[in-house]
């Protein structure tokens, strides 16, 4: 301003307040007509400062991001992992809670089962108990009568009964003999039912049904009968230990129609090792009667089992362990005789023979060798010839044969030496 207006106004004394006074007028002058342009300077200065804070927040985000970067990455993976490890732990409970509702819906289901199968045991449990009420109710009944007819033997109002029974004729060893010697050949022997406490074994079945029964109505009472009747026998007069139906080895029955049934029974002897207590009964169509009583000692009765032998080692020893724990170990009363044909296998079979023999302590065996041809007959007629040592019982046996020890004393009850 003062530059524009210099070289137009002279500097004088005089032209000094002129001067002053020009520039003031000019200075107005500009003032006035630059008072339009202060709105569009502070536009301008307003815009620049919103840029600069723009700019200078962008640089410090650039800088954070540049100050973390290091740290973005493992903060990802871990969130990552976190995010994997919660859908795993929610996928693993989802399994357990449907492990859980399967469990439950078992243990329900074997609960249902448990509880139908308890009622039904309470019903037959109430059924038996049921019929175990009738029987006793009859038993009752019978002891009543039992009694009533006890009273009226003792007032003398059986006493003709009891003569008629008293007359019976005696039946004794010779009519029981007698049932074998009417017949004339064998088709007519009547076969014996072999029984013990409660199984049957009868023949009249043949092979169309088991030979094995269970006694059942009469014939389980007629069982009873005479098993009853022969303990009653042989604990008469018997201080010691008194028998029991357990004590019974084997029973034999059979009926001829026209005289009666006949019954054998074997009792093991209390306190002694193989020796029976043979009893003998009788029933003519009337009350059973005693016919005799025996003591069978069999403590001292061996058996020669006699085996024709040729290869076939391996059933051979087989045969061995059995003959080691029923013959040698259990009833300790049998003599071994194996006559063998052949050489081919013959040192091996000598071999099986002489170690169970060692190992077991058992001295009564026999090993004969033959070189001829294998032959059952002539096997079993040298075993038998070759016996020096007096009357026993002859076994003839082959080498697949199996047999308990109880077979060997009922061996022994049925037969004779000989």
């Amino acid at each position: 301003l003062i530059s524009d207006l210099t070289p137009r106004i002279p500097i004088n004394e005089h032209g000094c307040q002129a001067w002053k006074l020009a520039v003031a007028s000019q200075i107005s002058t500009r003032i006035v007509t630059g008072s339009s342009h202060i709105p569009k300077m502070m536009a301008v200065t307003v815009r620049w400062k919103a840029i600069a804070l723009a700019v200078l927040s962008l640089l410090c985000l650039v800088g954070m991001v540049l100050y973390y970067y290091p740290v973005l990455p493992p903060l990802r993976s871990t969130f990552g992992r976190r995010l994997r490890m919660n859908e795993d732990s929610y996928k693993e409970l989802e399994q357990q809670i449907d492990y859980l509702q399967a469990l439950m819906k078992s243990n329900e289901r074997r609960s249902l089962d448990t509880l139908e199968r308890l009622r039904m045991q309470n019903a037959e449990t109430r059924k038996k108990l049921e019929v175990q009420r009738e029987i006793v109710k009859d038993l009752e009944r019978r002891n009543r009568q039992l009694i009533e007819k006890m009273t009226n033997l003792e007032s003398g109002g059986l006493r003709k009964r009891d003569s008629d029974v008293r007359l019976a004729p005696k039946i004794g060893p010779d009519t029981v003999r007698t049932l074998n010697i009417q017949q004339h050949s064998e088709f007519e022997v009547i076969p014996f039912v072999t029984f013990i406490k409660n199984k049957l074994y009868q023949l009249e079945s043949g092979m169309v049904n088991k030979p094995e029964t269970s006694p059942i109505a009469d014939r389980k009472k007629e069982i009873n009968q005479v098993m009853g009747t022969a303990l009653d026998i042989l604990n008469k007069n018997n201080e010691g230990k008194k028998y029991t139906e357990y004590d019974l080895a084997q029973g034999y029955t059979r009926n001829d129609k026209t005289m009666g049934t006949q019954y054998e029974l074997y009792f093991e002897t209390k306190g002694e090792r193989h020796m029976y207590q043979h009893i003998q009964l009788f029933r003519p169509f009337a009350p059973i009667q005693q016919v005799q009583v025996q003591v069978f000692d069999k403590r001292n009765e061996w058996i020669n089992l006699i085996v024709p032998l040729s290869g076939r080692v391996d059933t051979f020893k087989m045969f061995m362990e059995m003959f080691v724990e029923t013959c040698v170990r259990a009833d300790q009363r049998v003599f071994l005789t194996i006559v063998y044909f052949g050489e081919e296998g013959k040192a091996e079979t000598k071999e099986i023979l002489e170690k169970a023999a060692t190992e077991n302590h058992f001295s009564h065996y026999k090993f004969i060798p033959r070189s001829d041809q294998f032959s059952r007959g002539v096997g079993l007629l040298a075993g038998a010839e070759d016996w020096d040592q007096g009357n026993t019982l002859l076994f003839f046996c082959d080498v697949d044969i199996t047999f308990e020890a109880s077979f060997l004393d009922r061996c022994r009850l049925n037969t004779a030496p000989g």
